[in-house]
């Protein structure tokens, strides 16, 4: 059974971009688990808002971090404005006042203000899609969502109808979807690919399957089973890394690419 519990400042890997060897250092951490008042131990996301909160996807159930204790969010099915689902995925920036998460059922819109949900079930609306993977934000009520079932495109209103939910691609079912600049990216098998103008086009293609795609504000990283490749831009060669375990999260900070990596226990 594999489990994972929130580390504040997280024990994370340094890689000098500029350095020959490899230098590990080990942050001091806080840990936080249930007894502290998480809804549950496995952490799939972690977002900070513009107040300096942090809000927590788990398994079961979101969490708000004020530094000092949790508030915890869940599906409740006598209210139409608590979350969506208790299975949370991601959690992005939607506008000043409203923060989104995707959900294993869908996509949710929380109030800062109100504290309510506003919650888009796709997958109850068309059976097909089946579970959700990633969604990523194409513009101000526009998304685009990863599933089961495939690629869409959905239309974020007052009200949700099929018509507002257009399949792309069956055939592609990424994990994860990231925006970066003027593209959103992901991962299909072997290659990366882009969505761009209603299209999708493969940048890429490589002769291992990829692990994991991650991106900030400086380039993204493409994950393999043995290293990792970190790209500037999609049409500059990329710098290449051997990595020693798998690796959960990727950001550059100055000229540092650090590491958060998975501990695993069995």
């Amino acid at each position: 059974m594999v489990k994972k519990a929130l580390l504040l400042c997280i024990a994370l890997i340094s890689f000098s971009l500029y350095a020959e060897a490899i230098n590990y250092e080990l942050v001091k951490c806080d840990q936080y688990t249930i007894e502290d008042g998480l809804p549950q131990s496995y952490i799939e996301s972690i977002y900070q808002d513009e107040g300096g909160y942090l809000w927590i996807a788990t398994q079961d159930g979101i969490s708000k971090f004020n530094g000092y204790e949790f508030k915890n969010y869940f599906f409740d099915p006598y209210n139409k404005k608590s979350a969506g689902s208790n299975y949370a995925l991601e959690i992005k920036h939607w506008n000043t006042d409203t923060i989104c998460f995707t959900t294993a059922l869908g996509f949710s819109l929380l109030g800062l203000k109100t504290n309510e949900f506003k919650n888009y079930s796709f997958s109850k609306l068309i059976p097909e899609i089946g579970l959700i993977n990633s969604c990523e934000i194409l513009d101000s009520n526009k998304i685009i969502i990863s599933a089961q079932g495939g690629l869409y495109v959905a239309q974020i209103d007052d009200s949700l109808t099929n018509d507002d939910i257009v399949l792309i691609d069956q055939n592609v079912t990424s994990k994860n979807l990231y925006r970066f600049n003027e593209n959103v990216l992901f991962i299909n098998n072997k290659a990366l690919c882009k969505f761009e103008e209603g299209k999708i086009e493969v940048v890429k293609e490589f002769d291992n399957e990829i692990i994991n795609l991650f991106v900030d504000d400086n380039g993204f990283c493409i994950v393999f089973s043995d290293h990792l490749l970190r790209f500037s831009n999609i049409n500059i060669a990329p710098e290449i890394f051997e990595i020693p375990s798998k690796v959960t999260s990727c950001l550059q900070f100055k000229n540092e690419l650090w590491l958060g990596t998975c501990l695993l226990y069995t």
